[in-house]
């Protein structure tokens, strides 16, 4: 098990939190100047909040770099667009297979909502179909929608994802 903690830390790191801690330090005296603007600003309150807000404020920038990076669009499941936009139907997954709208339905209605697929395993038990790349990751993220029948009818939808 891995200890996680200040010893990680790389150069880079410390230099971004130092930077943030003197943004902060600055930002903090220029706040408080406004309500200490006869007297002396606390240096000892800008100093606490550098030393507190410069991490945090860290910590934030990095949450928020990941989630960007890893986020993926979402979109309402239009038969329509589905046809016509293929490498954006990943931001239609979550809608079918949530809603679990083929569930049940046999194998002529799954291929009038969403067409014939584009791959086929076993003696036509999956049905694969290619949801383009996208949303996610710093490299591609490519989507495929794996519908499975059983005797003709819809069983279960997957929205599965392979990382590049």
């Amino acid at each position: 098990m891995m200890r996680m903690g200040l010893a990680n830390l790389t150069t880079g790191n410390i230099v971004s939190i130092v930077v943030l801690a003197c943004i902060m330090f600055f930002t903090t005296k220029w706040i408080l100047k406004r309500f200490y603007p006869a007297k002396k600003v606390p240096v000892f309150l800008c100093v606490l909040s550098a030393f507190l807000l410069g991490p945090l404020l860290y910590l934030a920038l990095i949450e928020l770099l990941i989630f960007r990076i890893s986020y993926t669009p979402e979109n309402r499941f239009s038969k329509a667009r589905w046809h016509v936009d293929p490498f954006s139907r990943f931001t239609m997954a979550k809608d079918i297979t949530e809603s679990k709208m083929l569930i049940g339905r046999d194998s002529n209605e799954g291929k009038k909502i969403l067409g014939d697929p584009q791959f086929r395993r076993g003696p036509q038990t999956i049905w694969v179909y290619d949801m383009g790349h996208g949303g996610g990751g710093l490299g591609f993220r490519l989507h495929f929608l794996h519908v499975a029948l059983d005797k003709g009818i819809v069983q279960k939808v997957d929205h599965v994802r392979f990382d590049d």
